[in-house]
This record gives C-alpha cells, structure tokens and sequence, in this order.
C-alpha cells in the first residue's frame, strides 16, 4: 500500500517538471509542449491500476498571480474514480464543505474535496486534462477557482459539486489563518 502512494508521489513530481511553463517556452512552441504534455499525462492516467493514486500539480495563473493546490486521482476499482482538491490557499475555499466545530464553535472546512464516482472515460479523456492544465500553463484573468469549481468539477461525475458530500469519507479541519494562506504562494 506505502510503494503504491509512494510512486503517485513521484509521479507528481515528475509532472511539475514536464509541465511546459516549466521550460520558460512561448507561442507556438509552448503549445507544442502542452500537447505533448497532455498525451503523455492520459496515458499514465490511463495506466493507473485499481486503488493505486497519482498525485497531480494544481492550481491556476492569472497575469498577476498564481494559485497554487495539489489534485489527487484515485482508481478506485470497477471503472470508477474519484478526484480531490487539496486546497489551503485564498481561493477558492469558499467552495468547499464546511461546518461548525461543536466544541469550539469554530468553522472548519474540508480542505481535501473529493470528488466521486468519475468513470472511467471521463477521467481518461483528455478533454477536462487540456482544460485543467492549461489554466496552470496559460495565465489569464479567467483562470480561477470560479472556473474550476463550478464548471470543470461538477462535469467529472455529472453532478453538482455539494451532491459529492455523502459519496465517501470526509475530514474538516480549520481553515488556515488568511494572512497567512496569502503567504503561501504570491
């Protein structure tokens, strides 16, 4: 089970390096780069073996900042995956389940957001893959948590984002201190 994370570890760590932004390209040799980058990224997508992970960069660019979050596709048997959001920056938290700690009173989000019950063609095809990345590759004013939470998510399982609740396990936990989690990637 540890060599199976293990290796979706490494292999994310492969990807950051093979991202085309990566190699300070531009144009049409950028774009060049990002197809390539796509087609190798849906077949190792389409290699991952029942319950094992792979561990992806995240985030999005816009001409003045960048947002920086972790994915994590998981194979979870029976041509089904699911798809989490690690996210503890700024934006886009806002999105993601929260409740009230009965002890403290105080909120706290489920930082990690899965996303269930994606089949298997629709996590292998590289439709959502080129519009996930290329808001990491391709800085624009329009790449932003709106964009990935109310249009690419929901479109993994058909289903609206909030619907994803009640599918698997959840963890909540406090939010970082805002100052803070605006130190973490500007």
């Amino acid at each position: 089970f540890l060599r199976s994370n293990q290796l979706g570890c490494e292999a994310g760590i492969k990807l950051i390096s093979l991202l085309p932004h990566s190699a300070g390209a531009s144009g049409k040799t950028l774009d060049g780069l990002f197809l390539n980058f796509i087609n190798v990224f849906v077949s190792l997508v389409e290699n991952v073996q029942p319950h094992q992970q792979i561990v992806l960069p995240g985030g999005w660019q816009q001409p003045d900042r960048t947002h920086i979050c972790l994915y994590i596709i998981r194979n979870c048997g029976d041509d089904r995956f699911s798809f989490t959001v690690c996210n503890t920056g700024r934006d886009g938290l806002e999105y993601h389940p929260c409740k009230f700690d009965q002890s403290s009173g105080k909120q706290q989000r489920q930082l990690a957001m899965t996303i269930w019950d994606i089949p298997a063609s629709r996590i292998r095809d590289s439709t959502f893959w080129v519009l996930l990345f290329r808001m990491q590759v391709y800085p624009h004013k329009k790449n932003n948590a709106e964009f990935l939470y109310t249009k690419l998510l929901p479109a993994l399982n058909d289903r609206p984002l909030m619907s994803n609740l009640e599918l698997g396990p959840s963890e909540f936990h406090a939010p970082p201190d805002p100052i803070a989690a605006a130190t973490y990637i500007d």
